[in-house]
């Protein structure tokens, strides 16, 4: 199955995650960034049950494709988390997952989903049964594939070993973040498993709840107030919960990279995440339809490999870096420069074979 190399999220349509009222995208706004999205020709669009706080999001897609080909989009949806105080409408569990489809089905008003996704990993709940359930929902043409959200590679492995043993069908991509301070998922816990299985990556969170767009540009730090400094600290914050002026200027030296190469700092980190061979796809979250066009734009953008090597020389953030320089000492400087000659170093490999 295909999907748009960008995808439209749904997270505040109607409201927010956990019933929450705080700056809610309104029907009209979704129907906009919805019809904006499809004339461009994304055809990838992504729910949960949860999104816009019980069922909102996936009701306002649900209107809006009514007067389409259901058969020209890639709709997906999620379950896991409660959806009220009832002690079984929560979870992984085959009790709870093929009520929740029905629910789901019918707010969106279609007779099947594309893709379900297992919204987070269940740990009160047998895999096996997960995979069961799931398997038995393809079987009733209620979803044709399912997929995993935010689980580690070892629950990915060990769902793809249980289909495989039980002739049934495993996921067949998973949801993480990704972006371009939160590298961990996409270049280190999750490569070896996604070329082994061959499922796709599908990146959220690209901007970084909005920290690369143009909020922060020509800024110091002393010009922040407290809205501006919570998104920075969720993602270069130190361990104390303050925001380091260095690592904010490194930040910030992202965007002189867009600017000398005439792009804006979104469309430069939607570039950068789709330039990882493993993402299949990636999410825009907005209000705004002109976002839509701006990011589209990024699809256009060819990033060379001097200026990946430039932005990892700035954030110097990769993953393996990180974590092996803390367990490898000096014998660290020796891989670090065989990674630099290893052309799949940019997807946190070692050359050892």
């Amino acid at each position: 199955m295909y999907v748009s190399e960008l995808g439209l999220g749904s997270l505040f349509y109607g409201g927010a995650q956990w019933n929450a009222t705080d700056n809610p995208v309104s029907k009209k706004e979704a129907f906009l960034c919805l019809n904006k999205a499809w004339e461009r020709g994304i055809n990838h669009f992504d729910c949960a049950d949860i999104y816009g706080g019980f069922g909102p999001a996936e009701k306002i897609i649900g209107e809006f494709i009514k007067d389409y080909d259901r058969s020209e989009f890639v709709l997906a949806s999620k379950v896991f988390f409660a959806m009220s105080v009832n002690s079984n409408d929560r979870g992984l569990g085959k009790k709870h997952i093929s009520e929740a489809i029905d629910k789901t089905l019918e707010r969106m008003n279609i007779d099947y989903l594309d893709i379900y996704y297992c919204h987070r990993y269940d740990y009160s709940t047998p895999l096996e049964e997960t995979v069961r359930a799931m398997n038995d929902l393809i079987d009733e043409g209620k979803i044709l594939y399912w997929g995993t959200s935010n689980w580690f590679a070892a629950q990915l492995e060990r769902a793809y070993g249980i289909a495989k043993n039980l002739g049934l069908r495993g996921p067949v991509c998973d949801q993480a973040k990704y972006n371009l301070l939160m590298r961990f998922s996409g270049e280190y816990e999750l490569p070896y498993t996604i070329e082994y299985t061959g499922i796709g990556l599908i990146a959220y969170k690209v901007l970084a709840d909005g920290l690369f767009t143009s909020k922060y540009k020509g800024k110091n730090i002393e010009d922040l107030h407290e809205q501006e400094i919570k998104p920075l600290l969720r993602y270069i914050g130190d361990e104390n919960q303050k925001l380091e002026p260095s690592k904010f200027e490194k930040f910030l030296k992202v965007s002189e990279i867009a600017q000398e190469m005439d792009i804006t700092l979104s469309q430069l980190a939607y570039a950068w995440v789709l330039s990882n061979p493993l993402v299949s796809s990636a999410l825009i979250g907005t209000r705004h339809p002109e976002r839509i066009d701006e990011n589209l734009k990024a699809l256009e953008v060819s990033l060379p490999t001097d200026i990946l090597e430039k932005i990892d020389e700035i954030l110097d953030n990769r993953p393996f870096d990180l974590i092996d320089n803390a367990y490898m000492g000096e014998d660290y400087a020796f891989y670090r420069e065989r990674l630099k000659t290893d052309p799949r170093a940019r997807l946190g490999k070692y050359p050892f074979d």
